[in-house]
């Protein structure tokens, strides 16, 4: 693609930013991803999917009536004279959802993440799954936890670490196991525990992996699927120094995301630390995290339904 890279002056920068000759913009420090989709959609290979979810969303450019750019965004929330109306963040999103492909050598490198086959489990999703809803530091306003090299979807261990320990907490498990297998955590509303008495868990919750990609027979059967939530309230919920009580007369904004589908098939990991003396402890552990997948959810939403899980097969 040979196209001709020019930089622009900071006072014609907005002026001249639809031209396509030009990419690097320094005054608005703007990337102009309509080349970068005009190209992905020709293209068949294998791309980091991190990288293009965070880093490349489609900017929205909005014009004033004389047609000259008026602001540059990622929503529709500035005036667009027709035909130039566009969702660009839906479209970033559908195409996140359509590169989503299984990365060369897969199996290899799984194989040597999972190295211990003899602490690994898989469960399938039984629900739509959402991890790193919140969308971290990103200009979107909600994300997906991917692994930061490949780009396919993860669930931390932290997150697997954290969703067990709650479980253990809110049935009664023995506080002493909880700490061999957990390790102590800071208590905010108590005094904080000296050094000398804190303690380390003696297992390692990896992060888990999907064991195979679907066969995608139709669009909406891949790894990942675009999903929709409507808040109707917005300007009581955003609008906190002049808060109005609820009415039905606001127009509800449909806001795209992704989830990871149902029916997807993740593998799990649970390892002794090399200081661990009692290998029950894994065991436990492990016991302890199927339950909470399947009973607790993980990720945001699971009062919605999302983020539970089930034996393979549907068991």
């Amino acid at each position: 693609m040979s196209i001709e890279h020019k930089r622009l002056s900071k006072n014609n920068n907005r002026e001249k930013i639809e031209e396509s000759n030009y990419l690097i913009v320094p005054g608005v420090r703007l990337f102009n991803t309509d080349y970068l989709y005009k190209w992905l959609r020709g293209y068949n290979g294998y791309i980091n999917l991190s990288l293009f979810f965070y880093k490349f969303p489609r900017w929205f450019k909005g014009y004033d009536n004389s047609g000259k750019l008026k602001e540059i965004g990622l929503s529709h929330k500035f005036y667009v004279p027709k035909p130039r109306t566009h969702d660009y963040k839906r479209e970033h999103l559908e195409d996140v959802v359509s590169l989503s492909k299984e990365p060369p050598n897969y199996d290899a490198l799984k194989k040597r993440y999972f190295f211990n086959e003899g602490h690994c489990f898989t469960l399938q999703t039984k629900t739509r799954l959402i991890v790193g809803f919140s969308g971290g530091n990103s200009v979107l306003e909600v994300g997906l936890s991917l692994h930061p090299l490949y780009g396919f979807p993860i669930i931390p261990g932290s997150a697997l670490k954290g969703v067990a320990r709650h479980y253990c907490k809110e049935n009664g498990i023995n506080k002493n196991l909880i700490t061999d297998i957990f390790g102590t955590e800071d208590d905010e509303d108590k005094e904080k525990e000296k050094e000398k008495e804190k303690k380390e868990g003696n297992v390692i919750f990896m992060d888990a992996w999907p064991e195979k990609w679907p066969e995608e027979k139709k669009s909406e059967d891949g790894i990942l699927t675009l999903d929709i939530m409507t808040p109707h309230y917005q300007n009581y919920y955003q609008n906190k120094k002049h808060r109005k009580p609820p009415s039905d007369d606001e127009n509800p904004v449909p806001i795209p995301f992704i989830t990871v589908n149902r029916g997807i098939e993740f593998r799990f990991c649970i390892l002794p630390t090399l200081r661990c003396d009692d290998e029950s402890l894994v065991e436990k552990a492990k016991k302890y995290l199927i339950l909470a997948l399947k009973e607790y959810g993980i990720g945001a939403k699971t009062g919605s339904s999302y983020g539970y899980f089930e034996e393979v097969g549907g068991k």
